[in-house]
């Protein structure tokens, strides 16, 4: 069952100037902030928004965090967002490899797409796969290496990069 995108999200100042950048068709965004700026809620809003607005292809994104730990920030994050009257956008979990198939939206509809959550880590078990969007959360702290291999990610979909 197809589903629109809607989420519980009233976006800041600055996040709506994310939403306007990413929406101008930027390829690499920026969202630097302060502490408790929204930077990680408006990342993953407009990771969703890859899924349900903008409908990007492949029908793969990776949300990544400098260690597994922190990615349970944006993990729970993501499972808040996509929670909503109608149920969940999220059709299925699968815990061992972190990943979430979506519902497909109402301009896909049959065809689901595949959020991963990602630790860099190890930023050489980022490379291989190619993939829509990628969100880099806390990126500052991460090996300069994750950002690079990022590129390689998206560069055969004309995909995105948000650094947060």
């Amino acid at each position: 069952m197809a589903q629109k995108f809607t989420i519980n999200y009233d976006p800041n100042d600055a996040q709506q100037q994310l939403a306007g950048a990413i929406a101008d068709n930027a390829k690499v965004v920026l969202f630097l902030g302060g502490i408790r700026s929204g930077k990680s809620v408006g990342g993953v809003a407009e990771c969703l928004k890859q899924i349900y607005t903008y409908d990007r292809k492949p029908r793969v994104g990776w949300i990544v965090s400098p260690t597994y730990k922190m990615s349970m920030v944006t993990e729970r994050i993501f499972r808040g967002m996509c929670a909503s009257n109608d149920g969940s956008l999220i059709m299925k979990e699968n815990r061992g490899d972190r990943s979430f198939l979506m519902r497909p939206s109402s301009a896909s509809k049959g065809q689901f797409y595949t959020v991963e959550f990602k630790s860099a880590e190890n930023p050489d078990y980022l490379r291989g796969t190619s993939i829509s969007w990628i969100m880099l959360d806390e990126a500052a702290i991460m090996d300069p290496e994750a950002f690079i291999i990022a590129q390689g990610r998206v560069m055969d979909n004309n995909g995105i990069i948000l650094l947060t």
